[in-house]
């Protein structure tokens, strides 16, 4: 803000400053909103939103001590794919954004459990038992997992 101060004293006289310049501060931190997240059983993607323009970080790992991060920067939308996860595992997370004044917030601690890995074995066949008809033929099997 630029501003000029006139003043009249009893007499009439007149006085003005010279014009001064005033800058207002952003002490507002940025809000982290609508914090979530999907997985595979390597990787997590986590999504959040603040309310200004904010560079953010997300710190992860399987303790609070987390260990990792990833960046987000400059917007008011964000996320981040966080790779190379261990499947069946349960991780901690929180995000930290900065806004362009250097104000700083950080979210509460959040979880997220990767899912199990994919099954890569074949089913192991046993016990196959072939009963011959007079024109169909009936063959009954086991294996050691669900299958068809």
């Amino acid at each position: 803000y630029y501003f000029r101060i006139t003043s009249i004293d009893a007499l009439r006289n007149l006085g003005t400053s010279t014009t001064a310049q005033s800058r207002t501060t952003d002490g507002t931190p940025p809000n982290i909103t609508s914090i979530a997240s999907s997985t595979t059983y390597a990787t997590a993607t986590v999504s959040w939103n603040t309310n200004e323009a904010a560079t953010s970080t997300i710190q992860y790992g399987l303790t609070t001590s987390y260990g990792s991060q990833a960046t987000s920067s400059g917007t008011t939308t964000h996320s981040a794919v966080l790779s190379g996860l261990t499947a069946s595992t349960l991780y901690h997370y929180r995000i930290t954004a900065i806004d362009a004044a250097g104000n700083t917030s950080t979210s509460t601690d959040r979880t997220f459990t990767t899912s199990a890995a994919p099954d890569t074995t074949a089913p192991t066949i046993t016990s196959i038992v072939a009963t011959p008809g007079t024109s169909t033929a009936s063959v009954v099997w086991n294996t050691n997992e669900g299958a068809t």
